[in-house]
């Protein structure tokens, strides 16, 4: 299956007072879960009125091919664009595979065909993370650090 994940932080400057900046975000994210089956929450900056910092998930199905999956979140960034109550600074999105059979690549042609032959040896680990995805996180948790 794929995951699409992403962190958007909004420029709320201006809103006035906490009451409002909560209303807004609760209206984009309720927009959000009913458009698109969204998670979406307030993540951090929770208490600064200047800014707000949302995350969302979403689970795609494996017959997805890997360009409907990024057309999906291509869409998801720009209603947010379109429908947030200030200008969003950052909008970082990716789209991860999770599993042990891969989804389809934007090649297949012929059909899903989760069998063990057709797997690409590309595909992720038993954990069914990329190793480039495993590096990232690698390096966040030491920045972090």
């Amino acid at each position: 299956m794929w995951i699409a994940a992403g962190r958007i932080v909004i420029d709320c400057s201006g809103t006035g007072s906490a009451t409002v900046k909560r209303r807004r975000i609760e209206e984009l994210t309720q927009l959000l879960k009913k458009k698109f089956n969204l998670s979406v929450l307030e993540i951090a900056d929770i208490d600064d009125l200047d800014r707000a910092v949302l995350g969302f998930a979403a689970v795609i199905p494996e017959t997805w091919k890997e360009r409907s999956a990024r057309d999906f979140l291509d869409t998801i960034s720009r209603m947010i664009d379109d429908n947030a109550f200030g200008r969003v600074m950052v909008d970082d999105c990716e789209l991860l595979v999770h599993g042990e059979d891969r989804p389809m690549n934007d090649e297949d042609d012929s059909g899903y065909n989760p069998s063990p032959s057709s797997r690409s040896k590309k595909a992720p680990g038993s954990a069914g993370v990329s190793q480039e995805v495993r590096d990232k996180i690698h390096r966040l948790r030491q920045k972090k650090d």
